[in-house]
């Protein structure tokens, strides 16, 4: 298959990004760095929406973006303290956490709260199904069906969640007690394409991984492709404030010790699939491929 000519980006006004844990997770763990470009030179606001719970006292706190991860529902008009390397900052509120912990957290980290990947897929889904009609976003970004290069279970689930809840937000009839449909048209799926596996993932797996064990997208299915190196200074904050992380090895302490050059090349794209979600064209009057 032949790559298809990437479309560009459409004016967007109203974005959601949905992940499982944004205030820790950064642009190249399928936070983008796109709704932050989008937003900024508007003044618009993009929220994001996570899921993670708050882990218990003395184990982790506030990452060093100032986020605090928040237990259950946050009061009304609530808004974590900002900090300077948030991608958002002066542009976004603040994410909205639902109180559930990562699948890679112990049961010591959030006492009593359950794992995301374990809560009953309806709740899940309408609870973010409530979101999106409320905040009636006209575009919804998301990780794609793999959960990124890794495969990892929290991103796998949060896209299987959000895939519902888009389609369930525009009918009245599913969730009703989630206030007024509302039908998002398009959603961004965040991805890397097969072309990009030895350079990213290469930098970002660990050492020895072969770049067949990195979950990609054939480059044919990619329809957005975004240049996002101006904001690479937010975005690399963003990967620092992942701090258990960088302590640990993973990927973003991987990333910080990279030369500024590669950090622009596997960090400066962001690739998306779009999926449409509202009908465009005449209607078909029979079943084609």
């Amino acid at each position: 298959m032949r790559p298809r000519p990437h479309r560009p980006a459409p004016p967007i006004h109203r974005q959601e990004g949905v992940h499982h844990d944004p205030a820790e997770h950064a642009p190249a763990e399928r936070v983008p760095a796109e709704p932050a470009r989008r937003s900024r030179p508007s003044g618009r606001r993009v929220p994001l929406l996570g899921w993670r719970a708050r882990p218990a006292r003395g184990r982790r706190g506030a990452d060093r973006g100032g986020h605090h991860h928040l237990g259950g529902r946050e009061p009304p008009g609530h808004r974590a303290r900002a900090g300077p390397g948030d991608p958002g900052r002066g542009s976004a509120p603040a994410p909205r956490l639902r109180g559930r912990t990562g699948s890679g957290v112990g049961p010591g980290a959030a006492p009593g709260r359950p794992r995301f990947v374990d809560a009953p897929l309806d709740e899940a889904v309408g609870a973010l199904v409530g979101h999106i009609r409320a905040v009636r976003p006209q575009v919804v970004i998301a990780p794609d069906a793999y959960g990124g290069m890794t495969g990892h279970p929290d991103h796998v689930h949060t896209h299987r969640v959000t895939a519902l809840a888009v389609r369930a937000a525009g009918l009245a009839r599913l969730f009703p007690e989630a206030g007024d449909p509302w039908q998002p048209s398009a959603l961004y799926l965040a991805t890397h394409p097969h072309s990009a596996a030895e350079e990213v993932g290469g930098r970002l797996g660990r050492e020895g991984t072969p770049t067949g064990a990195f979950y990609v997208s054939d480059d044919a299915w990619i329809t957005t492709k975004v240049d996002v190196g101006p904001w690479l200074p937010q975005k690399l904050a963003a990967i620092l404030a992942h701090r258990s992380e960088v302590e640990r090895g993973a990927a973003p302490g991987r990333i910080a010790a990279l030369p500024p050059g590669v950090q622009r090349r596997i960090l400066g794209t962001e690739w998306y699939i779009r999926r449409d979600l509202v009908l465009r064209g005449a209607a078909e009057t029979a079943l084609s491929a």
